[in-house]
């Protein structure tokens, strides 16, 4: 993915803290300023590796059931989906689906 500019705002908005704790994260060198950028502008990349990085408990992201295997339609007699002569290619294990957890405010007091 092609790296992206993010503000100290914004950073913290993706991952539910702080702006405080976002420049703390700079100054730790889990995120990383963003390359020819202006000041107070880190990378959208190593925000997304810091995000997967932070225990779930945190909740920036959430992960969606599938269907369960055992409602899957039959596969057919060929014993492929299609693809060309021969019965064509098996069909892949979906993988998970992960979405980003809807933006919050972070908590006040604290």
């Amino acid at each position: 993915m092609r790296d992206q500019p993010l503000s100290l705002t914004e950073a913290a908005k993706w991952l539910g803290c702080t702006v405080e704790e976002v420049s703390g994260y700079v100054a730790d060198g889990r995120l990383k300023p963003f390359a020819g950028g202006a000041d107070g502008q880190v990378s959208l990349n190593s925000v997304v590796v810091l995000a997967e990085s932070l225990p779930a408990e945190r909740g920036v992201f959430r992960v969606r059931d599938m269907p369960s295997y055992d409602s899957a339609p039959p596969r057919p007699a060929g014993g492929g989906y299609g693809g060309g002569p021969g019965g064509g290619f098996n069909k892949p294990r979906p993988a998970p689906i992960v979405e980003r957890r809807p933006l919050r405010p972070p908590p006040r007091g604290e």
